[in-house]
């Protein structure tokens, strides 16, 4: 998974965290994002017919209302049901765009500045159908964090950037 923005810069908060299946992690789009898209590749191509996405109520974002989603077998596009979910014709693809065109806005207000400021819009949970897997690593899965993605380590007089690899 892969995002045109996110809010803040933490392992916690990237894109990838909405197929963790951890409703207490999200992904944020950047409040300057105009046009904010999630994309998910798939290793093959998969018979796909419809999402849920989930908000937990922590999460500091808009939850989406619609979305479009686009991909090379055609483009599909509605409202989310109360539970979040759309259902769709299928589509045959290895990569899905998800774009969200509405959201059920949040707020928050600023006591410094006096400002109210609309949330962007976030997802904690995605949920494909026909990709359910997605949400359950194997046995034998290894996450890697590349350099300078997690935090630095101070050595001497130097701070020297940190990867991992780990079941």
């Amino acid at each position: 998974v892969t995002a045109s923005s996110a809010a803040v810069d933490d392992p916690a908060a990237r894109p990838q965290v909405v197929l963790d299946g951890d409703r207490g992690t999200g992904w944020v789009a950047a409040p300057l994002d105009d046009d904010p898209a999630l994309t998910v590749r798939l290793a093959q191509p998969r018979r796909l017919t419809g999402l849920r996405l989930q908000v937990d109520p922590a999460l500091p974002a808009s939850a989406p209302a619609s979305v479009v989603v686009e991909s090379t077998a055609g483009t599909r596009t509605g409202e989310l049901d109360d539970a979040g979910r759309l259902r769709f014709a299928p589509l045959v693809t290895d990569e899905l765009r998800l774009t969200f065109p509405t959201v059920q806005p949040v707020q928050s207000y600023d006591q410094g500045q006096r400002l109210w400021s609309l949330l962007p819009v976030g997802v904690s949970e995605l949920q494909v159908r026909g990709a359910e897997d997605l949400t359950e690593p194997s046995a034998d899965a290894v996450v890697r964090v590349r350099c300078g993605r997690g935090p630095a380590v101070g050595v001497g007089d130097r701070q020297v950037e940190l990867s991992v690899a780990a079941p």
